[in-house]
């Protein structure tokens, strides 16, 4: 399976900041590792649009909760932290009968 699938668009507007808007995906079904590498080059990547109005999101199948008690987890958000993005979903997202994540 892939590692992850990223895809991003640019709207350009006049005497205006550019926007650019990106979205992530992993499948649940694979290894974290190597979707995190993949995100860490994509992150590299964006950083050339600093000057420009970023936004981002997706679905990385990560319970967010489980920051500094899951390495997976915690990789992930320091990673998106480092490159100046910060986590806006403080809650869970998924809530079913026996867990929320």
């Amino acid at each position: 399976p892939k590692a992850g699938e990223f895809r991003t668009i640019e709207i350009q507007r006049e005497q205006e900041k550019h926007i650019i808007i990106c979205n992530y995906y992993r499948s649940p079904s694979t290894n974290s590792s190597p979707f995190t590498n993949k995100l860490e080059d994509f992150l590299v990547k964006l950083n050339r649009h600093r000057n420009k109005i970023i936004l981002l999101m997706g679905d990385s199948n990560t319970n967010l909760i489980d920051y500094g008690s899951s390495d997976h987890c915690t990789e992930f958000i320091d990673k998106m932290n480092e490159h100046g993005f910060a986590q806006l979903i403080s809650r869970p997202t998924r809530i079913i009968d026996h867990s929320a994540t």
